[in-house]
């Protein structure tokens, strides 16, 4: 996993609220797939991947926030 990665896992996990380790980690991808930019997207298909998120769930998040080309 990357550092950027990793690094978006801890801010989630300091956070209240968030306590299974999945949530932390689907919501950590989440943002990265919002920045748009291509190396954050990889990076969240590799945590989703990892993390076996279903697949409706990460299909519907990325039509919701797909962006103009």
């Amino acid at each position: 996993m990357s550092e950027k990665s990793e690094q978006m896992i801890k801010e989630y996990r300091d956070r209240a609220g968030v306590d299974s380790d999945i949530d932390v980690r689907a919501t950590a991808a989440a943002r990265l797939w919002r920045t748009g930019e291509r190396e954050n997207r990889l990076a969240a298909e590799a945590i989703w991947k990892e993390i076996k998120y279903p697949k409706d769930i990460i299909e519907q998040m990325k039509r919701e926030t797909s962006f103009p080309r």
